[in-house]
């Protein structure tokens, strides 16, 4: 698991009554996967700076062909992860957050046996976040999904409606009070400039993209494509020491599926927690 920081973290969900958006369970399958997401959001009056908590709850069942349809195979695995994103880029950290699940929450991903479910897994995260949207002044966002993932021998469209079947009954089950959870930053979205340089006049108001920091990084390639950084659709990995390291977001995101290292400097986005 690339010693990535794990322990036990009590729930403390956002009080219904504070709820200010959400959803109905958003579906999506990919493969031999399917799965739910709900998202909630509530806003945070009198926030001292950009940064927002996405809490994410992720809960996978495995299942098997069964006489009766299907069955589970083993316990329901539960986690619970907190991330901490900067700005008001919701669609971008849910990206992000989903880019990095499989390492964290899989234990045996990057066995080569389980590149077909992986990309499956990444895919249904995809389709699941694009179905949602979070209010602009959120502070807080929270994450439910509940997968499901059927064996390869009993893969068949009549098993795949027994698994939604089964799996749409479990969404409303109740989480534990603990488990297992991780806490980790997510990456800064930021532009290429200068700081300061917010000129952004010769922009009509839909073209203007969203308020980021400014980073000088010009005539510098990313480090994963080795293509040159330009433009607004930059991140850079938080923590480093120094001047950031900047990379095209795209190519963040295929880094955060196979580690939680910056490739630039080995700084982790785990973040250092007790236990409470």
């Amino acid at each position: 698991m690339l010693g990535i920081l794990q322990t036990l973290h009590r729930r403390k969900f956002v009080p219904e009554e504070q709820l200010v958006g959400g959803s109905p369970p958003r579906f999506a399958c990919a493969g031999r996967t399917l799965g739910f997401m709900r998202v909630a959001a509530v806003e945070s009056e009198g926030a001292e700076d950009d940064s927002k908590q996405m809490l994410v709850l992720y809960r996978y069942t495995r299942f098997r062909a069964s006489p009766d349809g299907v069955e589970r195979r083993g316990r329901t695995m539960e986690h619970q992860l907190r991330f901490i994103a900067t700005g008001d880029h919701a669609a971008r950290s849910l990206a992000w957050a989903g880019s990095s699940l499989g390492l964290l929450i899989y234990p045996d991903i990057l066995s080569k046996k389980l590149q077909e479910i992986t990309k499956q897994l990444q895919e249904l995260w995809s389709s699941l976040a694009s179905q949602v949207s979070v209010p602009p002044g959120a502070r807080r966002v929270e994450v439910f999904v509940d997968v499901g993932i059927l064996r390869r021998a009993d893969y068949t469209l009549a098993s795949m409606g027994h698994m939604y079947a089964a799996l749409e009954s479990m969404v409303a089950d109740p989480w534990p009070g603990r488990f297992v959870g991780m806490e980790l930053h997510l990456p800064v979205p930021v532009r290429c400039g200068t700081e300061g340089d917010d000129d952004d006049s010769g922009r009509n108001a839909g073209e203007r993209p969203a308020k980021r920091r400014r980073v000088d990084v010009a005539g510098e390639d990313c480090p994963v494509c080795l293509q040159l950084l330009e433009g607004d659709d930059l991140a850079a990995w938080p923590g480093c020491g120094g001047k950031p390291h900047v990379f095209h977001c795209a190519c963040l995101e295929g880094v955060l599926q196979n580690s939680e290292i910056c490739p630039m400097c080995r700084h982790k986005l785990d973040i250092k927690h007790k236990l409470e």
